[in-house]
């Protein structure tokens, strides 16, 4: 795999945009490639302290064919992973809080927030700031019976 950030275009559904990829990690094990996309940015992110993420809403990841190599040959065509909007099918969204991933905040997400709350955590931490603290309520709780868009 070519490993370059052009290879890859993030989109919000309904955003103002392509949310730019800061880094890609390439990892090749047995000849499998695992890819992880992070350091975003654009309108369709969120910023705190110490980094950002994706703002709430489903997404798209498009794969350019002609930008990923097996020994100089590129991929046949586009690879596409888009959200389905469904509870089931494709799952490619963000939604602050919704820590089992049933596409809602709710009362089954409390109890993993209370437990984290006091330490690190990437699923409760809003502001980037590397700890769950009281400036993570407010998103928490706004969120709070929201299912993702």
């Amino acid at each position: 795999m070519a490993g370059t950030l052009a290879a890859f275009q993030l989109q919000r559904t309904g955003g103002s945009g392509f949310v730019t990829v800061g880094t890609v990690n390439n990892v090749t094990t047995s000849g499998v490639s695992v890819v992880t996309l992070t350091g975003f940015s654009g309108a369709d992110t969120v910023s705190g302290s110490t980094g950002s993420g994706l703002a709430d809403g489903r997404y798209s990841l498009t794969v350019l064919a002609n930008q990923v190599l097996n020994s100089g040959t590129p991929m046949a065509s586009n690879f596409v992973l888009a959200d389905s909007g469904l509870p089931t099918g494709t799952q490619f969204y963000r939604l602050f809080g919704d820590s089992t991933g049933d596409r809602i905040v709710n009362g089954s997400d409390v109890a993993p927030f209370v437990a984290a709350f006091g330490a690190p955590s990437t699923t409760f931490d809003a502001n980037f700031d590397g700890l769950i603290n009281g400036l993570d309520v407010g998103p928490f709780t706004a969120n709070f019976g929201r299912p993702i868009p």
